[in-house]
């Protein structure tokens, strides 16, 4: 389990519709996604 460096909240992986490619986001913070 991955977690926000700003807030340490625990990223949440999405899947764009379209793109195969998963990321890890965090549901807490604006724009924080995982760098």
């Amino acid at each position: 389990m991955s977690y926000c460096p700003s807030c340490g909240s625990r990223l949440v992986t999405r899947t764009p519709f379209g793109s195969g490619i998963p990321r890890r986001v965090c549901p807490e913070c604006p724009g924080g996604d995982e760098r």
